[in-house]
């Protein structure tokens, strides 16, 4: 399976934008055979909690028929990063799963990191996203540290561990040893998607990466520029391609 990942700069404030430019990169993922491709946290709508729960849209909202269009045609499994207005009031961080012409999967981040409390409401379950053989675990920024969150994945049955995240250059470094640790650990490959540019009081640092199952680096990505990462789950090759603006 060809697993991407699209290293991307967020907009937020602007949906109409941010949607297109998230189709550029699907479009230039499709060129390059890939199977999943996976986006940031909140990176429809940037991480930036005001904006972000101002945006926030609800499941089977009209505005994000287009992912669901585009993976049918495409066939192609997508995952947004999308700030979710929850039955509740709340919003939550979530990863909306597009499936070709299967039903749509959803994914609330369980662990909040403490400046999220005053914003964003915790999911409640764990998923596994099933596709290409494979029971990938997504996990949302902060929790993906949290080794426990790992633990109960491997668990759970999962073999690929997914952190979709916002970090900084000093949260990167962090989070190479331990997605590492995890992979070795548990035997399963890590991948990690960062954004790059501007988020709420920092700057997103990019270098997005893979590690295999042993826990070896397979490849990153430049930070602060957008491009896309294509892991191939069979060989552990790795591709990359610059998103030029």
């Amino acid at each position: 399976m060809r697993i991407g990942i699209a290293q991307i700069k967020t907009i937020a404030g602007n949906f109409p934008v941010s949607l297109v430019h998230h189709e550029r990169f699907i479009y230039t993922a499709c060129k390059l055979n890939t199977d999943l491709l996976v986006f940031p946290e909140l990176s429809l709508m940037g991480y930036d909690p005001v904006q972000s729960t101002k945006f926030a849209l609800k499941r089977g909202d009209k505005a994000l028929e287009r992912f669901q269009e585009l993976s049918n045609r495409q066939k192609i499994t997508l995952g947004i990063g999308v700030s979710e207005k929850k039955a509740t009031g709340g919003v939550g961080i979530s990863m909306f799963f597009y499936q070709p012409r299967a039903p749509q999967r959803f994914y609330t981040k369980q662990v909040l990191h403490p400046d999220e409390f005053p914003y964003f409401e915790a999911g409640t379950r764990q998923v596994l996203l099933h596709t290409g053989g494979l029971r990938i675990c997504p996990a949302i920024c902060y929790e993906s540290l949290l080794p426990n969150h790992a633990k109960q994945a491997y668990r759970k049955g999962a073999n690929l561990y997914l952190a979709s995240v916002a970090k900084r250059e000093a949260g990167v470094a962090t989070a190479t040893n331990h997605y590492s640790w995890v992979a070795r650990t548990y035997s399963m490959p890590v991948i990690m998607a960062n954004s790059v540019g501007s988020c709420a009081g920092f700057e997103s640092a990019g270098e997005s990466a893979v590690w295999t199952k042993s826990g070896k680096l397979a490849g990153k990505l430049p930070a602060g520029e957008e491009a896309i990462l294509i892991f191939d789950t069979d060989t552990e090759d790795v591709q990359t391609q610059a998103m030029v603006t």
